[in-house]
C-alpha cells in the first residue's frame, strides 16, 4: 500500500510526499483493521435476523451523522414518511461500533483511509463493484489521474500490469 500511495506522488505533479507518510497509512490500514474486526461475526452471529432490522424513530438513529440533511435529500413525500414512521436501521450494534471508530479517528486519518481505498480500487487491488465508487474512478479517468498498475479502472477494460507493487510471494 505505501508502495502505492508513493507511486501516485511520484505521478501527480500537484502531490508532494507528507512528512511521516509511512506513520499516516499505517494508521488508515489500522481504521481497516478495526472495520474488518467490527463487522467480523461468527455463523451463529450472522444468522440471527432479530438483530439485523432494527425499527427506530429518525431521533433515536446514531448522532454522528446528520440525519436531517441526509434525509433532506429525499423527495418532500419521503421526507414526511421520515418524520412520522420507524425507519429500518440493519446492524444497529455494528453500525454504532463503525460511528465509533471513525470518531476515535482523526478526520484526516478517515480520508486518507478512503483516499487509500480508492486507490488501491483503481488500481485493481480491490473490487470496485458499486456505483458511487465506479463513478469516482470514471472522474479520476477524466482527469487523466495516472493507473498505478497499468490496469484500467474499469474491469472490462483489464490489461496485464505495467507496474506492481514489490512482493517476495
Amino acid at each position: 500500500v505505501l508502495n502505492l500511495v508513493k507511486a501516485y506522488i511520484k505521478s501527480d505533479n500537484n502531490a508532494t510526499q507528507p512528512d511521516k507518510l509511512d506513520e499516516l497509512v499505517e494508521e488508515a490500514l489500522e481504521l481497516e483493521r478495526d472495520i474488518a474486526i467490527i463487522y467480523s461475526g461468527t455463523d451463529a452471529e450472522r444468522r440471527q435476523y432479530k438483530r439485523q432490522w432494527n425499527e427506530v424513530k429518525k431521533e433515536k438513529l446514531p448522532k454522528t451523522v446528520d440525519w436531517d440533511s441526509y434525509f433532506a435529500l429525499a423527495p418532500m413525500e419521503a421526507q414526511e414518511w421520515f418524520a412520522k414512521k420507524k425507519i429500518i436501521l440493519n446492524e444497529k450494534d455494528y453500525t454504532n461500533k463503525l460511528f465509533d471508530a471513525g470518531l476515535k479517528n482523526r478526520d484526516s486519518t478517515v480520508v486518507n483511509y478512503l483516499f487509500i481505498r480508492l486507490l488501491l480500487a483503481n488500481s485493481g487491488f480491490i473490487q470496485c463493484a458499486n456505483l458511487p465508487c465506479l463513478e469516482a474512478q470514471r472522474a479520476l479517468a477524466q482527469k487523466k489521474v495516472p493507473e498505478h498498475t497499468g490496469r484500467s479502472r474499469l474491469p472490462k477494460y483489464r490489461r496485464l500490469p505495467s507496474f506492481a507493487v514489490w512482493s517476495t510471494n
